[in-house]
């Protein structure tokens, strides 16, 4: 199990960098808005997951259990695993492309990373101890 130390620098960390990405967008500075917006989303579920008692070690075992226990036992609505499925695929359709997208497509991701962290941080704090049990059996 992770430490409480480093989820909780996880969680600040993702916290610091939505806001570091507002201002990003507020400034025009767009050239890694989904990139970001990606670390970001995918720092804060690993948080939140490891706070909530489930160990993880990639990508898709956050979207995995993310998806299979926060959002299958009602922890969290499910517009925030699509979150993570839309930011994913921005994400890859960027880098393989090289998209550019124009502003009015990123304020809305800017939003929802904001809510996504927001959300995530407000669950850690309301469940203080683990209340899911993974076995990472099925990814080894």
């Amino acid at each position: 199990m992770a430490e409480k130390e480093e989820i909780e620098r996880l969680m600040r960390s993702a916290r610091v960098r939505t806001r570091v990405l507002e201002e990003a967008f507020k400034s025009e500075e767009l050239d890694k808005i989904v990139s970001d917006a990606y670390s970001i989303m995918f720092m804060a579920a690993k948080a939140t997951i490891n706070h909530l008692g489930a160990e993880t070690t990639n990508h898709r075992q956050v979207a995995s259990i993310f998806r299979k226990e926060l959002v299958g036992k009602r922890i969290i609505n499910r517009k925030y695993a699509d979150y993570l499925t839309k930011i994913r695929t921005y994400r890859d359709e960027s880098l393989v492309e090289n998209a550019e997208f124009d502003k009015e497509k990123y304020g809305p991701i800017v939003d929802a990373c904001r809510d996504f962290v927001e959300t995530l941080n407000k669950i850690m704090k309301d469940n203080p101890d683990p209340i899911i049990h993974y076995d990472l059996g099925d990814f080894a």
